[in-house]
Formats: C-alpha cells, sequence, structure tokens
C-alpha cells in the first residue's frame, strides 16, 4: 500500500469509533485507495444505469459508507466502480451464489458484465491492501485487538466468500470449493464435527458422493 493510501486510510479512521464500526464496513472503506481503483471492475458508461450502486451500498452497510466512497474520487463511474466493488463483496462474504452475484450486478451481458474470475481480483486484490491496512491501524490503535482479530477473519472470508459462521469448516483437513462449504452450512454443520455427524446421505447431498467418500473412507456412500 503506497505512501498516499496509508494516509487515506489514517484519516479515514481517525474519524471513526473502532468499538462501534462493523469490521465488515472495512471492505468498503478500502475501495477508496488508488490500488483499488486500479482493479478492474466492468461499469458501463452510457447512460446512468450503474447509478443503483449507490444504493447497493447503502442499502447493505447504511447510508455514511456511500459518502465515504465518494472520497478522493474523480468521476462519477470511478465512484460507481467503489459502490459495486463494495456492494459485491458484501454479498460475497455473506455467501450469496455466484450466479446470483453476477446477475445482480452485471448491467448487460456487452457493458458492465461482472464474472466469476472479476469477483476473484477483487476479492484477493481487497484482502491484500486490508492486510498492510491491518498493519497501519494494529499500530495506531494497540489497544483495539479485537477489532483486529475480526479483521483476521475478515481478510478469511474474502478469500473463500464465507460467512462468519461457515469459517471454521475451513479448517478440515480436506479443502472444499465454496459451493461445498455453503451447501454444508446450509445444512446446519459449522465445525468439522458437525460435518462428522451429518447423515451419509445428507454429507452426500452437500458435497458429492466423491468428496463424501474422501470425508467418510469407511461408510459406503
Amino acid at each position: 500500500m503506497s505512501f498516499e493510501s496509508s494516509l487515506r486510510v489514517l484519516e479515514l479512521m481517525k474519524q471513526l469509533n473502532l468499538a462501534e464500526i462493523d469490521p465488515v464496513h472495512m471492505v468498503g472503506f478500502i475501495q477508496i485507495l488508488d490500488e483499488m481503483d486500479g482493479v478492474y471492475t466492468p461499469v458501463m458508461r452510457k447512460g446512468r444505469s450503474e447509478s443503483v450502486r449507490a444504493g447497493d451500498v447503502a442499502n447493505r452497510f447504511g447510508g455514511p459508507m456511500t459518502q465515504a466512497l465518494q472520497r478522493h474520487c474523480g468521476d462519477v463511474f470511478q465512484y460507481w466502480a467503489r459502490c459495486k466493488r463494495a456492494a459485491l463483496l458484501y454479498d460475497w462474504i455473506h455467501g450469496t451464489s455466484v450466479d446470483m452475484i453476477e446477475s445482480r450486478f452485471s448491467t448487460t451481458p456487452y457493458g458492465g458484465s461482472i464474472e466469476y474470475g472479476t469477483i476473484i481480483s477483487i476479492a484477493d486484490t481487497t484482502r491484500f491492501h486490508l492486510r498492510s491496512a491491518h498493519q497501519v491501524l494494529s499500530t495506531l490503535f494497540p489497544d483495539q485487538s479485537e477489532f483486529m482479530m475480526a479483521l483476521d477473519e475478515l481478510m478469511r472470508r474474502l478469500e473463500f466468500g464465507l460467512p462468519s459462521g461457515a469459517i471454521p469448516l475451513t479448517e478440515m483437513p480436506l479443502a472444499l470449493d465454496r459451493g461445498e462449504y455453503l451447501a454444508l452450512y446450509a445444512a446446519g454443520c459449522a465445525t468439522g464435527d458437525d460435518v462428522k455427524r451429518l447423515s451419509v446421505g445428507k454429507l452426500t447431498e452437500c458435497v458429492g458422493a466423491s468428496v463424501a467418500a474422501l470425508l467418510r473412507p469407511d461408510e459406503p456412500t
């Protein structure tokens, strides 16, 4: 993260009460950085159809975030791109399906279209710069250990695209794909021990026969 971006983070965070702010809001705040403005973000540049992105942000983060994303903004398209990234990442870390995210944030098939690779690129770059911001903030706010721990979890949520409650599933010895983690979570599993208690039939329904066989090698699937 550049020195200029570090200053932007400090400027913004000094105005906030970390004891009251939801750490998830950092996903939005990070979008004001120059480095994030450089991430490819498909935005329809004809008409004002992308103006709905400000509403998407307000619905997910609240009105103040729409104002924060206007800081150091070059033009309205840059602003809409920031809003688009923030809103789709919010859905990503809350477990919304990729198909739904693509449909929700693609303006047309020919302009402003969001694809899986775009989501991953935005999530990975946000996670990378959030790690840098974490280092800056931990120095500035040494007494906010709980907030910093929440940022650690947030970076994992960005990596896997999972809600907070599903993150312990990623600690299982066998790595699964996002859809499998979400299916297990929807089935009531929050830990590897919960997965062990699933019936073989339900496990197979969630992750498929081949993965179920790897998870339960001693049981017929």
